[in-house]
């Protein structure tokens, strides 16, 4: 009679068992805390977005986009070998990695809606 029910005990662990596991993030001192590596890849974004700009090709033409990662991660506190593994991490991990750029994309939101309330009060002002 128990063997009887051990199909569907099987059956349960396998429904059960995978949403137990689901991690929620990376952690351990290898890895960049989730909250600072979104504060990292908003800020690798906001630099992207300015060196992307035709008037900085023509004046800082020899920079390079890899050159502007170091002084983000010096900011942050951060080594390029943490960063990398992180990353690497990350992308063996695509519904983390989509969860971290969710909230990227929700602090770059939040402040292009700050920018553009700022310019429509100096509109009003002037």
């Amino acid at each position: 009679m128990p063997f009887r029910k051990l199909p569907l005990l099987l059956l349960l662990l396998l429904i059960i068992l995978p949403g137990c596991l689901n991690k929620k993030e990376l952690s351990g001192k290898a890895f960049v805390p989730q909250e600072e590596l979104v504060d990292v890849l908003v800020d690798i974004h906001l630099v992207d977005g300015i060196t992307n700009d035709r008037k900085f090709y023509r004046r800082y033409s020899l920079v390079d986009s890899v050159d502007v990662l170091g002084p983000i991660l010096e900011k942050h506190h951060i080594t390029l070998q943490k960063f990398d593994t992180t990353m690497y991490a990350y992308s063996r991990h695509p519904e983390l990695l989509d969860k971290v750029y969710s909230e990227v994309l929700r602090k770059l939101n939040i402040m292009m809606d700050e920018i553009d309330r700022e310019e429509e009060v100096s509109k009003a002002e002037e």
